[in-house]
């Protein structure tokens, strides 16, 4: 049998198969639903899915184009997907980067472009697991840095009793 023919009774059948799983899924037709908007349009984002079911908007850009006009979106905002909503996360001026959830939950926002100037930035940005203000952070012997306590919230303060370690 010619390499083409074959290559083409291989695909076929991973086709068939692919079409025979999803008409046999649970009853509704596969597609997209339209469940909610970000705060800021954007491209050039990383989206990272957080241990609790949020997820992690950050950075990317907006604007009419590439050409024309294209600016960086320095907020981050977490989607709630039970919710369909997004609330801030702070800052994060990088696009066209990467996002890494690490084993702490923390995430780890590294290099891209800042819209400062133009080509790659030397810079990273972490992202606790919970937010907070006023806390303390303090270097460890082993290099690994401890934040502890703090506040958060927006219209009443919660005062925060936990703490976080970053290796």
């Amino acid at each position: 049998m010619r390499a083409g023919l074959s290559f083409f009774l291989v695909l076929t059948g991973v086709l068939l198969c692919t079409s025979t799983a999803i008409a046999q899924s649970a009853g509704t037709a596969p597609g997209f639903t339209l469940v909610g908007n970000l705060a800021t349009p954007r491209l050039g984002h990383t989206a990272t899915l957080l241990p609790d079911g949020r997820v992690l908007v950050a950075g990317g850009g907006h604007g009419p184009d590439l050409i024309d006009g294209y600016w960086v979106v320095p907020e981050a905002e977490l989607y709630d997907p039970a919710t369909a909503s997004s609330t801030s996360a702070g800052t994060s001026a990088h696009n066209f980067h990467t996002a890494t959830l690490l084993q702490s939950g923390q995430v780890l926002l590294a290099g891209g472009e800042s819209g400062e100037v133009l080509g790659p930035i030397p810079t990273a940005d972490l992202y606790l697991n919970v937010g907070r203000f006023s806390q303390t952070a303090t270097l460890l012997s082993d290099g690994s840095a401890l934040v502890i306590g703090g506040a958060n919230g927006e219209v009443s303060l919660v005062r925060l009793g936990s703490a976080e370690v970053y290796k």
